[in-house]
């Protein structure tokens, strides 16, 4: 909840304490385990389904009910308008017993489904999921036009009422066969049956569903049978999206044409075309019950908008199996919110846990509320250092940059106008600034997309999501149909917070060191001193020093993560140590507070330049164009803000020693003048070579043993910890 999200993730879903473990356990061993979930994120686009007839079970979501008050509020809402318009009690019929159960009557199915669905819509959107897309698979699309805007609640209700009533009231019958087929071959064989027969549903591309008269239906799935095809019966009490249904149509049209139609707030694929809807008409919903399905056709649909993370929402995982399918070979994630052979809690747990794994974002605090959970400490991220110093040559790390992940118009646009500045195939998640963009290219490129676009694309956004894929996720949630949050409250003048009460103390709320002595965190430091430990030492060992000396002196000055932070070898070994700790030790701080980074936070860092690496105007192979950032300590507070996306004051000063006090009184200021809501503060000495050593000693002034002895008769020289 608190720590950064990274690409590669994992999730352990149990129903006690022992099974959690267990699958943490699984988890560090590289295991496979029961309750384990694992994957690699995308930044594709999410779309919700929603189930259509067939999926309904007793006492589907009772578990939920009594969990979740946002989804029983939002049942008990929408029934309430159905009891109004029955005369019966909804959700008695949805939570009854298996023996008592109505919910194969169609005029009670259709209603249970909307309910459950747009009750399950409103739990999700609670958890912080908001759709770029909607797919309903028949009724399912009536539900989706709710939540979309399309019709209100009340509207919605009475177009689900007179459907599933008037297709309840029509003589029983006909039958409806699965087919694995395609729809070629299927329709190839309808001619022959005078239509009597017609194609329900096209779920996938050997997935069909024929409907009609029970004679010609079982005709037409004996020639299948025939040439090797497999058919399946379907259980329902009558021929859904089939000629037997167009004596209900006008009375249904009437109904539909009583309603208001609302241009979708959120893009909805239909089950007509297969594609997206512009604008609800009554014909469109008269068409909608009676045409076939094309469900398959909404998942490419889907897919080529950029759609990655698919979840459906009904009670029993229908249309996410068949999504899959569609979906075969294509990097994508499809998902049931519920399942017919999981409890409620433990589906949904697993279903956001698997959204979570292939990179869509949920809202862990809003999820977890009802259980009233606690926090507790956790370790700090192991960072995976290698070694990088300056006249060694670069270790060689990483594996060659993935393929795009998706394949959607707003990356195809991103690429396509990078490719008219001038850079050959721009891969997908390289950084702008590795493919050579530099300032005035993206402020062309903003420029560029703003134009093709519409929507308004500034430098700031390509700072924000500064790769290929990245942005191009930016611009499909910032389109006119994507669903958004409320406008945040407005600033104070100048955009910048209010200032603070001069007289409310400053509170430090983390911590993250690293100090001679082997102290890598604050507990560390306490003992340190609490205990008086002696940290002066012989020279280090890892630095290139020669000579003899002692003082204090961390350990594995030269380890650092670069792939952490997306810096390759070549600029890691180019920057000064000082500024690879203060990105690590930035980076531990907000995992210490358990806080995510503050995009308005101030950094305010001490350094001063201790002599790493050699002189700009000499050689040093391999780090050409990286030496003066990495080797400038005032980029030191500019690189921490970029790496961690914080947009507050950015500040490094050399004051020589009391360079990082300096740096807190000036973090303080700024939190008190308003200038920042957070703060970095803190500061770093590396030494890189023994000068300091050097020079006091040609001067006498070195103590021997590498101790200062301030004030004392014994007192010999300084000394450099």
């Amino acid at each position: 909840m608190t720590r950064t999200a990274f690409p590669d993730r994992a999730a352990v879903v149990g129903p006690d304490r022992a099974a959690l473990t267990a699958g943490l356990t699984a988890v560090a061993d590289g295991r496979t385990a029961p309750g384990v979930l694992r994957g690699t994120a995308s930044a594709g686009g999410l779309a919700f389904l929603f189930t259509g007839q067939g999926a309904q079970r007793p006492g589907m979501t009772a578990g939920l009910y009594h969990a979740f008050p946002v989804y029983a509020a939002a049942l008990d809402d929408v029934a309430a308008r159905f009891d109004a318009l029955t005369g019966t009690s909804l959700r008695d019929e949805i939570f009854a017993a298996t023996r008592a159960s109505r919910l194969d009557r169609t005029e009670i199915t259709q209603p249970a489904l909307f309910a459950v669905e747009v009750a399950l819509y409103r739990l999700v959107e609670s958890w912080g999921l908001r759709p770029d897309r909607l797919l309903g698979h028949s009724v399912g699309e009536i539900a989706a036009a709710h939540v979309a805007g399309v019709l209100t609640l009340d509207d919605a209700c009475t177009l689900v009422e007179a459907r599933g009533r008037l297709m309840g009231e029509l003589p029983t019958g006909g039958v409806m066969t699965a087919v694995r087929a395609t729809e070629e071959e299927v329709r190839s064989l309808l001619d022959a049956e005078d239509g009597r027969v017609a194609v329900a549903a096209v779920n996938g591309p050997d997935a069909v569903v024929v409907s009609g008269d029970q004679a010609a239906v079982a005709r037409v799935a004996a020639r299948l049978r025939q040439r090797g095809r497999r058919t399946r019966d379907l259980p329902v009490s009558h021929a859904f999206h089939s000629p037997l249904l167009e004596p209900m149509l006008d009375r249904f049209a009437a109904v539909a044409r009583g309603l208001s139609y609302a241009p979708p707030a959120v893009a909805v694929v239909s089950n007509v075309t297969g594609t997206v809807v512009s604008a609800f008409t009554a014909d469109h919903w008269v068409r909608q019950a009676r045409d076939t399905v094309r469900f398959a056709d909404g998942v490419a649909t889907l897919a080529d908008a950029g759609i990655t993370h698919l979840l459906e929402l009904g009670p029993d995982g229908v249309l996410s199996a068949m999504a899959r399918e569609c979906l075969a070979g294509r990097d994508a994630t499809a998902v049931s919110l519920l399942r017919r052979d999981l409890d409620d809690s433990r589906a949904v747990a697993t279903a956001l846990a698997t959204l979570h794994c292939a990179g869509q974002d949920v809202d862990w605090a809003a999820y977890f509320r009802p259980y009233r959970p606690r926090r507790i400490p956790l370790p700090t991220y192991a960072f995976q250092r290698q070694r990088y110093w300056l006249g060694e040559k670069p270790v060689a790390t990483g594996a060659p940059a993935p393929e795009p992940r998706f394949e959607g118009d707003p990356l195809d646009l991103v690429r396509a106008e990078i490719a008219a500045l001038g850079v050959a195939e721009p891969a997908a998640r390289e950084s702008f600034h590795d493919l050579g963009l530099g300032s005035l290219m993206l402020v062309e490129l903003a420029a560029r997309l703003t134009t093709a676009t519409g929507v308004t694309v500034t430098s700031a956004d390509l700072f924000d999501h500064p790769t290929p894929e990245r942005l191009a996720h930016h611009l499909r949630a910032s389109t006119p149909t994507a669903s958004a949050p409320p406008p945040a409250a407005t600033p104070a003048v100048g955009g910048l917070p209010p200032a603070a009460d001069p007289g409310e103390p400053i509170a430090i709320v983390a911590m993250a060191c690293r100090y001679p002595g082997g102290v890598s965190a604050p507990d560390e430091l306490w003992r340190l001193v609490a205990d008086g430990v002696d940290a002066i030492g012989n020279f280090p060992t890892d630095r290139g020093w020669q000579g003899e000396g002692r003082g204090g002196f961390l350990s594995d000055a030269a380890g650092f993560d670069a792939e952490l932070f997306g810096i390759s070898p070549r600029e890691a070994v180019a920057m000064d140590p000082q500024q690879r700790l203060l990105l690590e030790l930035s980076w531990e701080v907000f995992e210490r507070a358990g806080m995510r980074p503050d995009s308005d936070a101030g950094v305010f860092f001490g350094v001063s330049p201790l002599g790493y690496g050699p002189g700009l105007d000499e050689p040093a192979e391999g780090t050409e164009g990286h030496r003066l950032t990495g080797t400038t300590p005032s980029v030191a507070s500019g690189r921490v803000a970029y790496a961690l996306g914080l947009h507050g004051p950015a500040l490094t000063v050399d004051t020589a020693c009391s360079s990082s006090l300096v740096a807190l009184h000036l973090a303080v200021e700024s939190l008190r003048r308003g200038e920042c809501a957070m703060a970095l503060a803190g500061g770093a000495a590396v030494m890189a070579t023994p000068g300091m050593f050097v020079e006091f000693g040609r001067q006498g002034g070195l103590s021997a043993d590498g101790r200062c002895k301030p004030f004392a008769a014994a007192a010999d020289g300084t000394a450099w910890s």
